[in-house]
Parts: C-alpha cells; structure tokens; sequence
C-alpha cells in the first residue's frame, strides 16, 4: 500500500508547480533528420533474425542518435516491413522492438541507453506531469506520469496517509 501512496503523495505535493500540459519529449534529439527531407525519406526496414546490436547500430546511422549498449542486452530481430517508413519513425520502431524483447531506451544526455526493462523503472525515465490523457505518448516509451490532484477528500486521504506513514 506505500508504494501505491508515495505517488499519490508526490502529485499532491508537486500540484501547485505543475503546469497542467506540461510535457517532456521521450524521444532524443536526431542530428540526421534535421531537414525535412531527412525525415521523411523513405525506407525499408527488413532484418531476419539479425542480432539487435545490429539493428541498434544501424538505427543510430540512419538518425544520428548516439547508443549506449548495456552487456545485458543479447538475442536476435526479424522485422519485416513490405512498406516503406518514414525516416523520422525509424526510433518509434525501435522502441517498439525493444519493447518486445524486453528491453528499453533512456534518453541520458547526448547518449540514449538501451537496458533491461526492469533496470529502466529505476533510471532517468524522462517524467511528465499532467492530467491530459491526450499528452500521453501512445508509443512504447516508458515514462513516469504524474497526475496532480485536483481535489481530495480530506478524511479519507488522512486515514489512508496515516497508516502508511506514521
């Protein structure tokens, strides 16, 4: 039950300084895809159980983001793509194949790490704050979200606070 409150805890403290469309970006800066040319040109994405440092490398090439590798992340990728992407939805695949394999990518800096999926909750996992359903990324970057409340029934939140913090 803590570790249900502390959330709800911080969003009530942090409320006043929050701006209610406050958001961070998940995705890095691409050098690459500067122009709009870059972004979007057209390509294909075909891989066939091609090992994923691989497909990480060659993602870094085609966008200019800069990948910091954990020793943990292992196995192989098949993707087939019998369309064209654009060049700027190169990283959202990416993330998205990260995802399935468990795996996830934390913008640090100039750098973006790619580690365990479990190891990223206790990162620097970029956080927005806001109520806005809407301004929540519908792609597989992970992200903290902080919802500020906007009312609360004193009596209950002092029984619930109580028991979980003396």
């Amino acid at each position: 039950m803590r570790a249900l409150l502390l959330p709800i805890l911080l969003a009530f403290i942090l409320a006043p300084f929050a701006k209610s469309e406050q958001t961070h970006r998940t995705a890095p800066e691409m050098p690459l895809l500067k122009k709009a040319s870059a972004r979007d040109a057209l390509i294909s994405l075909d891989f066939n159980a091609v090992d994923i440092r691989v497909f990480i490398k060659t993602v870094g090439q085609l966008t200019g983001v800069n990948f910091l590798v954990d020793d943990k992340i292992q196995g192989t990728v098949t993707l087939i793509s019998p369309s064209k992407i654009r060049t700027a939805d190169v990283y959202a695949v990416l993330e998205s194949v990260l995802q399935t394999k468990g795996y996830a990518a934390i913008p640090a800096g100039t750098l973006v790490k790619i580690v365990p999926r479990a190891e990223a909750t206790r990162g620097n996992v970029p956080t927005q704050i806001g109520a806005d359903p809407g301004a929540i990324p519908m792609d597989d970057s992970l992200i903290t979200q902080i919802i500020p409340l906007r009312r609360v029934v004193n009596s209950r939140f002092e029984r619930r606070a109580g028991r979980d913090f003396p």
